[in-house]
């Protein structure tokens, strides 16, 4: 309702009156079909629901896309139900395969476990993990 009452009152509402409470995800993406993102940590919380989701990465005029380009996105491309729509002109169609796809219990079978090898790949403490990403951007 922040987001309804910012529009019709032009004004802006900050983030963090926007966004959910933790402890409500579950059950907001246990209601929902699938999703329909810029690439955001959005994808894959979907995905460790089992939801679907297209990943809108195409450069609209106003918000530049560069995040397809990092670290942690780049293991997304190797989930086999990641959807990315890099082109404005395909958007119709990749919604299509979305949609088509709701509700198929492979795909979500196929996401929960794939995903678990970007949301928990490795035994390693988070902090070894990061200091391993820095060193491989950085060296």
């Amino acid at each position: 309702d922040s987001y309804k009452y910012s529009k019709q009152n032009n004004c802006h509402i900050p983030s963090n009156k926007v966004v959910a409470p933790l402890e409500e995800y579950p059950d907001m993406y246990n209601s929902i079909d699938c999703v329909i993102s810029p690439l955001s940590t959005v994808i894959v919380e979907a995905a460790i629901f089992g939801k679907q989701s297209l990943a809108l990465t195409f450069d609209d005029g106003k918000n530049i896309n560069k995040l397809k380009s990092y670290e942690h996105f780049k293991y997304l491309r190797n989930v086999s139900s990641y959807l990315e729509c890099d082109d404005k002109s395909n958007l119709i169609d990749k919604c299509m395969i979305l949609v088509s796809n709701v509700g198929n219990r492979n795909v979500q079978a196929a996401l929960k476990k794939e995903i678990k090898y970007i949301a928990d790949h490795d035994q390693n403490h988070y902090s070894k993990r990061l200091l391993d990403c820095v060193e491989r951007i950085v060296f």
